[in-house]
């Protein structure tokens, strides 16, 4: 991804003109803030060692966030959970670059120090192993979020430098009747939000199906305040041609989605999901460098899964997973930036434009097995195998159109580039396997 220009905008956008909700699984645990200390010890968690265990057998601090915690907090989009929580540092510019964290120091500008877990899962993208697919989860079928500070979890690799977050869905058998929950948010910006849940059975089988639909625009109520977000320069024909005022508005929507489909039987788990992660450029670049609103930055996430639990005896269960994955920069992310250069007939130094298309195409698959042994009420022993091939594009493809200077733009004559649909690069994909 672009190194974007560290712009920040800490103001939430506003939902709070409606909220909807109609959630009769809302209610799926105690409430922490009325049982006792002992009580909340017993709590369960399976994120720090991958396995269910009490918070006081857990070898690292684990806080555990609720489902009743999301509602009453009102999240936007599940991304806001991480402005509460302690030693994270956000800043959301709303562009390629979503939000970035600072958590417990360690700063970057691409890519991901903690790991994002979907029911013990990875979702860090391939390419860039960002976190910020987190957005686009749904949030009417999570049961708890657990966050793991620190790099005590060694089962997850080196991914999980400062931290994991993972999100443990609703999946459990409620009654044999269905169930529907969700809800509804509609605010200023165009904010429109849609969460929905719905639950049932196939014979023998729990059917699980979670839509979640996002999409709203930017408050740039206060880019007036700061000189290179002025908009001022969206509209300046000496820094942006012929490109205004066709691709120059003050605007940078989003357009994320989410499909969750899931059936389980008593041993069995198939898993499909996917999530859209669409923006405008946002506050991600300065004005005069890239236009906010000229086309979406498209991440893509498809995974297909299958799971099988067994008892092989009394004190020993195996847990097998098979696992296919894409994850990609989609061919319709567009951007048009403009930049300094130096002619190569006068030797002076100019600006020009362009526009662009962006993609890039990932793929993983995973097979992996893990036998918990309880040796004892003191000793237990987890352990297994888990082997991943990788198929991972080096350089994005790019189409440009032509680089000229301002006043040569004209929208009606520019060569807009076309989608890329092949790697032109020479060996631009390595395949890994470990």
């Amino acid at each position: 991804m672009r190194n974007s220009f560290a712009a920040v905008n800490k103001n939430r956008v506003a939902v709070c003109a409606l909220l909807l909700v109609f959630n009769p699984l809302a209610r799926a645990d105690a409430d922490i803030t009325e049982i006792s200390l002992q009580e909340l010890l017993k709590l369960k968690v399976t994120t720090a060692s991958r396995k269910s265990e009490s918070l006081d057998e857990s070898p690292a601090f684990v806080e555990i966030i609720t489902r009743d915690d999301l509602i009453k907090r009102g999240y936007k989009d599940l991304s806001f959970l991480m402005d509460d929580l302690s030693g994270i540092q956000v800043s959301r510019t709303f562009g390629d670059n979503y939000f970035n964290t600072l958590w417990r120091g360690v700063r970057h500008t691409i890519g991901s120090s903690h790991l994002i877990l979907v029911d013990g899962l990875k979702f860090n993208h391939l390419y860039n192993n960002e976190a910020e697919v987190m957005a686009a989860l749904p949030l009417s079928n999570i049961k708890q979020v657990e966050v793991v500070y620190g790099p005590a979890s060694v089962a997850y690799g080196s991914d999980a430098v400062v931290g994991i977050i993972n999100v443990i869905t609703d999946s459990s058998r409620k009654s044999d009747e269905d169930k529907f929950s969700g809800f509804i948010q509609i605010g200023e910006n165009d904010v429109r939000v849609m969460d929905m849940h719905y639950q049932s059975q196939i014979e023998n089988l729990d059917f699980l199906a979670t839509l979640r639909l996002d999409q709203g625009d930017l408050d740039f109520s206060k880019v007036r305040n700061y000189r290179w977000t002025n908009p001022d320069l969206l509209t300046n024909v000496d820094i942006w041609g012929g490109f205004y005022p066709h691709y120059t508005e003050l605007s940078s929507p989003h357009r994320n989605h989410a499909i969750d489909l899931r059936l389980n039987g008593q041993a069995h788990r198939f898993t499909a999901l996917h999530y859209r992660l669409a923006s405008g450029y946002g506050l991600g670049y300065t004005f005069d460098h890239s236009l906010p609103d000229a086309g979406l930055w498209i991440e893509e996430d498809v995974s297909l899964s299958w799971q099988w639990q067994s008892n092989l005896t009394d004190k020993m269960d195996l847990k097998t997973l098979v696992r296919y994955r894409v994850s990609d920069i989609d061919n319709d992310s567009f951007f048009i930036e403009g930049y300094l250069t130096s002619d190569q007939q006068s030797g002076q130094t100019i600006r020009v434009l362009d526009a662009s298309y962006w993609e890039s195409e990932n793929n993983s698959l995973t097979a992996s097995a893990e036998i918990n042994w309880q040796l004892s009420e003191q000793w237990e022993v987890l352990t297994g195998i888990e082997t991943e091939f990788k198929d991972l594009q080096k350089a994005y493809n790019i189409n440009f159109g032509p680089s000229l200077e301002p006043q040569n733009i004209q929208v009606d004559n520019y060569a807009f580039p076309q989608p890329p649909t092949t790697d032109t690069v020479a060996d631009n994909h390595i395949d890994t396997s470990q």
